[in-house]
């Protein structure tokens, strides 16, 4: 599937993260800088685990359905794109793309400092291509002007300091690949889902589970399942006709064959 292009989806197991606050007298502040705290150890807990090599939370993950924004350049240099270029947007945590196998091309890493801030994005190769050509993008400043929801208002200018390799859901027209990704901690609220890449994921769910209790009991994990079956509608019905196609292809191969043996056959009988 488009989808699980470069991810190697069935390595991962992944779930929805989030604090259970109803039995706690907690007020928003006290309630995220719980779920920091507990969702950064539950981070080295797994981190800790035999047979996991990574871990790195996102929103959303690089199967699910994507939302698009579209973009506007601060004081732009050269020739404006021919429309207004879009992106998606997805919040990730320290150490998200080493998680999924890419890594930086030009400029550098979020540091922590980015995670205190905000005020930055990574952008992948095909974002900085449809937008700014040969230009470089690292150093440039984007703002969100619209989401599929309508005008996005009050968002400052994000500096780019990085550039990925594209990775993740690939659709076939060049000019819809773009990427940005926004440093994010993982706190109650945010939305997040935690993907861990491992041998044998789905015989690790059972310690995923004991692990998140034994490191707050308040944890609530949804959606424990491995990435190549995560998705929403559009990413389903992606997976839906991919094995289709597959099975279509099969059967048309093997009819082929069968007439042609058939044929040959008759063939042969009638010699």
């Amino acid at each position: 599937s488009e989808r699980a292009e470069a991810t190697g989806a069935e390595n991962y197991l992944t779930a929805g993260v989030a604090i259970d606050g109803e039995d706690y007298a907690l007020d928003a502040a006290q309630l995220a800088q719980r779920a920091r705290r507990s969702f950064g150890e539950l981070e080295l807990r797994l981190s800790a685990e035999p047979g996991v090599e990574r871990v790195a939370f996102a929103n959303p993950l690089p199967v699910d359905d994507q939302v698009g924004y579209l973009i506007a350049v601060d004081d732009p240099t050269g020739d404006p794109p021919a429309e207004q270029p879009s992106s998606t947007l997805v919040q990730v945590s320290q150490g998200f793309f080493a998680a999924f196998g890419t890594s930086v091309v030009a400029g550098r890493e979020f540091t922590p400092l980015d995670f205190e801030r905000r005020d930055v994005v990574i952008v992948n190769e095909s974002f900085s291509t449809n937008m700014f050509g040969q230009r470089n993008a690292v150093g440039q400043r984007i703002r969100l002007v619209a989401g599929d929801d309508g005008p996005v208002t009050g968002e400052p200018f994000y500096e780019i300091v990085g550039v990925v390799k594209d990775f993740g859901w690939q659709p076939a027209e060049p000019q819809y690949r773009s990427a940005m990704y926004r440093p994010t901690l993982p706190t109650d609220g945010s939305n997040m889902s935690v993907a861990v890449r491992v041998r044998n994921p789905e015989s690790f769910a059972t310690r995923l589970r004991a692990i998140a209790a034994e490191v707050d009991p308040t944890i609530r994990l949804t959606d424990v399942q491995t990435l190549d079956k995560v998705g929403g509608r559009v990413a389903q019905a992606n997976w839906t006709l991919t094995s289709v196609a597959w099975v279509v292809g099969f059967m048309v191969l093997l009819l082929s064959a069968m007439g042609i043996h058939a044929l040959m056959s008759f063939t042969v009988a009638r010699r």
